[in-house]
């Protein structure tokens, strides 16, 4: 059983990682890297994803890649590859769309929001909370 992560939670990971190397290279580039490597990241678990439903579509036709030679298991993963390309130039054309759509130009400095944490005075009103069901539960 393996960690998931989504994509985004990738890229935080990634740009907080590379934040020492944010001397080196230029604000603009570093987002850029970034967003590259999570969004590479993404679309590797969604070709994994594609590949996944290819052959269940191939075990469906009646293709049962085990029981056949090597030669031919090979041979029927090598054929696999013009869909899962097909899907990956359609994806990458989704995601191009979006990004213009969104505004996205490269070097661009993007903000992002940071996680609120739990200050003293929510800590306060969840004990207050959990004190007047306690008492609510009570009487």
């Amino acid at each position: 059983m393996g960690v998931q992560a989504s994509a985004l939670e990738l890229a935080a990971g990634l740009r907080f990682v590379l934040r020492p190397l944010r001397p080196i290279i230029r604000p603009a580039n570093y987002e850029d890297l970034t967003m590259a490597l999570g969004i590479g990241v993404g679309a590797t678990t969604a070709i994994e994803r594609d590949l996944e439903t290819l052959e269940l579509a191939q075990r469906a036709r009646g293709i049962d890649l085990k029981q056949l030679p090597l030669w031919s298991r090979l041979r029927f993963r090598a054929l696999l590859a013009v869909p899962l390309f097909v899907l990956a130039l359609r994806r990458s054309r989704q995601l191009a769309e979006s990004l213009y759509m969104r505004g996205y130009r490269r070097g661009m400095v993007r903000t992002h929001m940071p996680r609120p944490g739990l200050a003293a005075r929510d800590l306060a009103y969840i004990a207050a909370a959990l004190a007047l069901v306690i008492v609510v539960r009570l009487v």
